[in-house]
């Protein structure tokens, strides 16, 4: 993206706020951006419209304005509607790194076991990061070059994953999983 990873930071770093990516959460549990929060959201795929229940179960960032986020599908097995098959396991990690002053990596990774293929969420991913340029656009943070999203698979994704994970070492701050004053997911 080219944006700083601060202005890109604003747009993503509310877990209760999906308005960037074209959704809206039906409910929450716990507090917003702390480990253990839950959104309740209807996400569309190429099997219908199913309720997702999505936990978040990492959250670290650093002082330049870079962030990385993980969260889990909850009420997994999703069976699909009137025929076989589910979504019986989704892990995604959303990381904005800070490349520069005017340039930000921003990548999803999507970890999990879809009945007949990933069901669209690579077009969605590419949708939403296309929305988030637009969006960096005409609130005036573009100062850097713009490369079209794009989407991997094969062979070359272990090594893109190692390289995602900020165990790799720059992280200011780690969230802890627990948060005694958030209600859990029930």
């Amino acid at each position: 993206m080219g944006a700083n990873a601060n202005a890109i930071k604003e747009i993503v770093n509310d877990y209760f706020d999906l308005s960037w990516v074209g959704s809206s959460i039906k409910e929450t549990r716990g507090c917003n951006n702390k480990l253990g929060a839950v959104r309740f959201l209807d996400v569309p795929t190429l099997q219908g419209v199913y309720e997702w229940h999505e936990e978040l179960v990492k959250k670290q960032s650093r002082g330049d304005g870079s962030v990385f986020f993980e969260y889990q599908l909850k009420n997994a097995p999703i069976q699909y509607h009137g025929k076989n098959g589910s979504f019986a396991f989704d892990a995604i990690s959303f990381k904005s790194e800070a490349i520069s002053s005017v340039q930000t990596n921003v990548s999803w990774h999507v970890r999990g076991c879809h009945t007949d293929g990933l069901q669209g969420f690579l077009e969605f991913h590419q949708i939403v990061l296309g929305l988030m340029q637009k969006n960096l656009r005409e609130a005036g943070h573009t100062k850097g070059s713009y490369i079209a999203p794009w989407c991997e698979i094969g062979e070359n994704v272990t090594s893109w994953m190692n390289a995602l994970d900020p165990a790799s070492g720059g992280w200011d701050e780690t969230e802890e999983l627990e948060s005694k004053d958030c209600g859990a997911y029930q």
